[in-house]
């Protein structure tokens, strides 16, 4: 999906190029002008070519960007499978339990 804004940003620019010196060395005709303006079409072709060429890197530096973020909690799961186990706290060892006392029993 990235290359097709690429491949689109190379046809504006070369079809926008092509109309603004197609307009620059014939500027008496009047054919594919702007209506009401001596624009050539050309300069449309270039803004869409600009267009593309940043949604083309955006979305480029967003991939890396993503890519770069899994390959951190890729990592830090490794880390994490890799680690010694940790000793336990001995307050909270309930696995002596001692027998109540003589005296909660009388109640």
């Amino acid at each position: 999906m990235s290359n097709l804004n690429l491949y689109l940003a190379v046809f504006w620019l070369v079809l926008g190029v092509g109309l603004v010196l197609f307009h620059q060395m014939n500027p008496d005709d009047p054919t594919l002008r702007l209506r009401g303006t001596d624009w050539s079409p050309g300069w449309l072709g270039i803004v869409l070519a600009v267009y593309n060429l940043a949604r083309w890197y955006s979305l480029r530096a967003s991939l890396r960007q993503q890519a770069l973020f899994q390959e951190e909690l890729r990592r830090a799961r490794e880390r994490e499978h890799h680690r010694p186990p940790a000793e336990p706290d001995p307050n909270f060892n309930f696995t002596d339990m001692s027998p109540p006392s003589e005296e909660r029993r009388d109640g």
